[in-house]
């Protein structure tokens, strides 16, 4: 986990993202973006997930082995803004099997 003066957060690990997670459950909407490498590959893949909180910028690294089930049960239960939803939700799916909650 790495902080710096741009209040941006980086993610790499599985304790840093659980951490994280007692902070996210506090938000709601969340702003959710994710990139991947669809353009020059084959078979697409989740490669950065951005989440945008008052105050604070959030990457996560999908591409380390992290366990995002905490993260997903947060998800699934919060109001979430996307912009081009059906490829972040792909994406989501995926690269964390994450599905959104049903009108929560």
């Amino acid at each position: 986990m790495t902080m710096t003066n741009l209040d941006l957060l980086v993610i790499t690990k599985n304790e840093a993202l659980d951490d994280w997670c007692d902070t996210l459950e506090k938000f709601d909407p969340i702003a959710v973006d994710t990139e991947g490498d669809s353009l020059h590959c084959y078979f697409e893949k989740l490669c950065l997930i951005q989440i945008g909180l008052p105050g604070k910028n959030v990457l996560i690294d999908p591409l380390e082995p992290i366990d995002f089930s905490r993260f997903n049960a947060v998800l699934a239960g919060k109001r979430i803004i996307l912009h081009g939803c059906d490829y972040d939700l792909r994406m989501l799916r995926r690269g964390t099997k994450f599905a959104p909650g049903c009108g929560v």
